[in-house]
């Protein structure tokens, strides 16, 4: 059972993922999805109005303490954006904070 809870956990978060893409690029942006690779962000999207966004996606939750600080710290480039988008279950739209 505990398998199947994580396994869900993690499909329910690829999908607010591709959520988040599908709604950047209705916008204009770019997107990449950095599947498994450790990084602080899920997403990186480019606009070549608006430049660089940097997108943690959570769904039902926001960060946890160390999460927060690595976020936080990490450093994008001048003129770059960092968000965290928060999907709720059964809400149209994300919660999005700027950094």
């Amino acid at each position: 059972m505990e398998k199947t809870m994580i396994k869900n956990a993690k499909a329910k978060g690829i999908r607010a993922e591709r959520r988040t893409m599908k709604h950047l690029e209705s916008l204009g942006w770019h997107c990449i999805r950095s599947a498994a690779s450790r990084s602080p962000f899920d997403i990186l999207a480019f606009h070549r109005d608006f430049g660089f966004l940097f997108v943690q996606v959570k769904v039902n939750r926001g960060f946890l303490d160390v999460e927060r600080e690595i976020f936080e710290r990490f450093e994008v480039p001048k003129g770059s954006v960092k968000q965290l988008w928060i999907w709720r279950d059964r809400q149209r739209e994300p919660r999005i904070i700027n950094f």
